[in-house]
């Protein structure tokens, strides 16, 4: 394909993507933090136990850094025997395991890819160093043994997501801008060849991803969150974000959102918290223990709590307060009541759910 079609087809997928994008304005804001030192050119953002952890480009060392929701830098995990070449994406699974994308490779010829994987990383988190750092190496099913300097490369990669037990590996495309290439990887440790799956266009580069759930992706493309779904394997409902390199993006307790930004040429990055609910279809599920219970009922919600009604088994209200929810754990005093079953309603926005307590 030549260069002038190229380009082409990549301005007309940006057009078609602008016709349809969303704007800012879909999405509630939470904050906006400038990221402090010692950590710049921030690359990935997940969140584990309730705690924020980033990454950072080349130049970085091979530094794990906790943040709190300020910006300001709580505690670096530096990682044994592992490099920072390029650390361009940061995600973990179901089972605990941390992964670290060194896939940068803005010209092409790296023969050095690698994902670091770390078992149980919210076992090691509170550590200084962490020793046990695994590598899952390799190279591209599509690329020759012997690859040269090439700026127009299609072997970068910015962003990938953990799927059932495999590594889905999605292109940063410097050759044909609005396309991206899908690469799968297993998710154990080894030395591997990426195969290509698929690919399938886009407004722009994509420099991050995060998963929903089985059947849809979040992906990053320069200001854009693009919903990608695996049947199709196609993006849909563009919307706009802040900054203009937005390089990670993770969800959080089903309804919030964070996205970090490098700032392009000063060095900074940014931290935004989002809204996610108008864009993340989670279904709410509650938890009440224990139940019975002698005075205090612990609340687990994957959603934010606005009101709790308790009610008498005659249908008659018997108190209604505002509740104040947050990221751990919550609970209800109910000492006051007498013995005797009662329903315990939780309301947010307009929906409610009810459970039997029984209080001893």
């Amino acid at each position: 394909m030549g260069a002038f079609i190229g380009r082409l087809i990549g301005v007309l997928v940006v057009a078609c993507f602008a016709c349809s994008s969303g704007s800012a304005q879909d999405l509630e804001w939470i904050f906006e933090r400038e990221i402090g030192p010692p950590v710049f050119d921030v690359s990935g953002v997940v969140v584990v136990q309730d705690r924020i952890f980033v990454i950072g480009d080349s130049g970085n060392p091979p530094v794990i850094y906790e943040i709190d929701e300020s910006g300001a830098v709580r505690h670096a995990i530096h990682l044994a025997n592992a490099q920072n070449t390029d650390w361009e994406e940061l995600q973990t699974d179901a089972a605990g395991n941390l992964y670290i994308a060194d896939t940068g490779n803005n010209l092409g010829y790296r023969t050095d890819l690698v994902i670091y994987r770390i078992p149980w990383f919210g076992e090691q988190m509170d550590q200084d160093t962490i020793f046990n750092v695994q590598e899952i190496a390799f190279s591209y099913a599509d690329q020759g043994p012997n690859p040269q300097p090439d700026a127009l490369t299609p072997f970068d990669c910015e962003a990938f997501v953990v799927r059932e037990n495999t590594l889905q590996l999605f292109s940063k495309n410097r050759g044909l801008t609005g396309y991206t290439k899908r690469y799968e990887l297993p998710s154990q440790p080894g030395q591997y060849v990426a195969q290509l799956t698929d690919s399938f266009p886009t407004p722009n580069w994509i420099t991050g991803a995060a998963s929903i759930d089985h059947e849809q992706a979040f992906l990053l493309s320069d200001n854009h969150l693009l919903t990608y779904q695996w049947a199709e394997n196609a993006v849909s409902n563009p919307l706009t974000i802040p900054g203009n390199q937005v390089e990670g993006v993770c969800i959080s307790n089903g309804y919030r959102m964070l996205l970090v930004e490098d700032v392009e040429d000063s060095g900074a990055s940014m931290l935004y918290g989002i809204h996610a609910e108008t864009i993340v279809s989670t279904p709410w599920t509650t938890t009440l223990y224990p139940n019975p219970t002698e005075g205090r009922i612990w609340i687990q919600s994957n959603l934010p709590v606005e009101r709790i009604v308790i009610w008498d088994i005659t249908g008659r209200p018997l108190t209604s307060q505002e509740f104040l929810w947050n990221l751990s754990d919550s609970y209800l005093d109910v000492y006051a009541l007498p013995c005797g079953m009662y329903m315990v309603e939780l309301i947010r926005k307009n929906e409610g759910q009810v459970h039997r307590v029984r209080v001893k």
